[in-house]
């Protein structure tokens, strides 16, 4: 299982993968402009894993991007939400 990290902004997502002991196996900017949702499958992909298989922690699971990834079956983690620090 692969974990991965979103910080988003107005005009991108900001992403990184880890595994399980926590090495980073990517990173990468997405741009909302540029078909968010295909943009990250296909930086998972290389990773040899099935997209879904991504457990992914957002700031904000209200954002277009995070309820796209979760209305097509991706696994978000609840958590993550807990842990932003609002301003």
């Amino acid at each position: 299982m692969l974990f991965a990290g979103c910080d988003w902004s107005d005009q991108w997502l900001d992403v990184a993968v880890v595994d399980r002991s926590g090495a980073v196996l990517g990173e990468t900017r997405i741009v909302y402009a540029d078909n968010p949702v295909a943009r990250y499958r296909e930086f998972l992909a290389p990773l040899g894993r099935r997209w879904r298989a991504t457990v992914t922690g957002i700031e904000d699971v209200r954002i277009l991007f995070a309820r796209s990834l979760a209305a097509s079956g991706h696994a978000l983690d609840p958590r993550a939400e807990a842990f932003t620090v609002r301003r």
